[in-house]
């Protein structure tokens, strides 16, 4: 992983950094029953209603990825299975659906959202996570509409802040499919003003990242690119 910090400042606490993100002054505008958003905002509702401990958001990323389908439907104890076999037993409390939830969860699939949608999406559903165990869960959900929308051809996508845990976590450069610090020819762009969130760019490959300001821990742990970070004031220590 490369890591371009182009001016340093002193470390603060993230925790003390972190500030609320207002709802954009649109959000009222948003026809939620007709608009691509207000459909991801109904998926969004019904994935929050997974229980996932936080040890476990690759798997309910590789979920996102994958639900949907009928062989997924079909065989979601055999993926369930293929996950134990990769990383160990999943425990019942560590991912579970509610009985009365699992047919609507498995066969939801949300639309895939432009960039700009993504964007006015994060500050919807930031501005409502109430609970700080759906930070990291949202941070997820986000990186996977991120997923979808690269696969379909999208890039530059754009934050202004960032309060989520593992927001653009887990992505995957398809060009350039190997944890190497060499971008592939289409590298996931992402540009993020102001970062207060743990675990950002978690455990992405191929990312082509720039920070304004990051004042969160773990930045890009276990990934690899290029990080181009403007002011750290986050706990992570990055080696000029």
């Amino acid at each position: 992983m490369t890591v371009t910090t182009i001016k340093r400042t002193e470390n603060l606490n993230p925790l003390d950094q972190i500030k609320p993100v207002g709802k954009l002054d649109d959000v009222k505008d948003v026809i939620v029953q007709d608009s691509n958003i207000g459909k991801a905002l109904k998926d969004y509702d019904l994935i929050m209603n997974v229980d996932v401990s936080p040890n476990f958001h690759m798997d309910l990323f590789d979920f996102l990825s994958f639900r949907g389908s009928d062989w997924f439907f079909d065989d979601f104890d055999k993926w369930r299975s293929s996950r134990e076999n990769a990383i160990g037993k999943i425990k019942e409390d560590e991912f579970v659906i509610p009985d009365d939830k699992v047919e609507a969860v498995l066969k939801s699939v949300p639309p895939v959202l432009t960039p700009k949608e993504i964007e006015k999406f994060s500050n919807i559903v930031s501005s409502g996570c109430e609970n700080l165990k759906n930070f990291g869960n949202t941070g997820v959900y986000i990186s996977s509409l991120i997923s979808d929308s690269y696969r379909e051809g999208m890039n530059n996508f754009e934050f202004e802040e960032n309060n989520l845990d593992y927001l653009c976590s887990y992505l995957l450069d398809s060009y350039n499919p190997t944890s190497s610090d060499t971008l592939g020819k289409n590298p996931i762009r992402i540009k993020i003003g102001e970062n207060h969130g743990f675990g950002l760019g978690y455990c992405s490959n191929g990312v082509l990242m720039e920070v304004d300001k990051n004042h969160g821990a773990d930045l890009a742990h276990g990934g690899s690119g290029l990080y181009i970070i403007g002011e750290n004031h986050g706990d992570y220590s990055f080696n000029e």
